[in-house]
């Protein structure tokens, strides 16, 4: 379990160890209370603008230190977040886990209900 006042700030990096960010901030999905991004700050080439990453794309090493599963040239690539537009697009959601080769939870969850459930709509 990590406090928020952990999270802020905090240096993100990648496999090899080279600094992917730093976490501006975390968003929640309030339907369930899952961090859903992070958002960098400080992306190496990015410097002026956030990347929300899925939250499942990251480790702990060491305690403190997160790691992005990605590459910087994979990072680098990643569209920016704009927190005015892209925190109510589904569809940019979807495609920010899909590009780090994440299935979005949402998705997952319906999928897994159980097959009564599922039927019950339809």
């Amino acid at each position: 379990l990590y406090e928020s006042h952990r999270l802020m700030g905090g240096g993100v990096k990648l496999p090899g160890g080279d600094v992917a960010g730093r976490i501006n901030d975390f968003v929640i999905d309030s339907s369930d209370g899952r961090i859903a991004f992070l958002v960098l700050s400080d992306v190496p080439g990015r410097s002026t603008t956030l990347v929300a990453v899925p939250f499942g794309t990251l480790t702990t090493r060491g305690g403190d230190a997160f790691v992005l599963n990605t590459t910087q040239e994979h990072l680098a690539m990643a569209r920016s977040f704009d927190e005015s537009g892209d925190l109510n697009d589904s569809r940019w959601a979807g495609d920010v886990y899909r590009y780090f080769g994440q299935q979005p939870y949402w998705t997952e969850e319906m999928r897994m209900a159980p097959a009564s459930e599922k039927s019950e709509g339809m």
